[in-house]
């Protein structure tokens, strides 16, 4: 049990992480590289959800926005459970319009 917690709140660190880290880069105004894109070229959520599922899986990610790659996928799964829910879509789309 207490290796769970452990491992639940090293998942919780990195999520705390990751969120900090788009704030900051935000705040100062900087785009994250992989975010190429701007807001206007980002499809909606509907579009980019090819198999209707309610998620953005990593494979719905990449056919979308060619220039992306993994590692903005990860950037943008805040709660690290592999898919993009549409918050977290739209989170990502605001960062790409700075």
């Amino acid at each position: 049990m207490s290796n769970q917690l452990e491992n639940a709140d090293h998942k919780g660190v990195w999520r705390a992480w990751k969120v900090l880290a788009a704030a900051g880069a935000l705040a100062l105004g900087v785009a994250s590289a992989p975010f190429v894109a701007t807001a206007q070229d980002a499809p909606a959520f509907s579009d980019v959800d090819s198999n209707v599922d309610g998620v953005i899986s990593e494979d719905e990610y990449l056919a979308a926005f060619p220039e992306g790659t993994s590692e903005s996928f990860v950037m943008a799964d805040v709660n690290g459970d592999s898919v993009l829910t549409q918050d977290e879509y739209e989170a990502m789309a605001a960062l790409m319009q700075r």
